[in-house]
């Protein structure tokens, strides 16, 4: 979860969605 807060203030929303579709792949 911490990953994609950071990923969201980071890169941006984009790279943010794609992180979570991943996340929920590998979990």
């Amino acid at each position: 979860k911490p990953a994609v807060v950071l990923c969201v203030s980071g890169p941006g929303v984009l790279h943010a969605i794609g992180g979570m579709a991943n996340a929920q792949v590998n979990c």
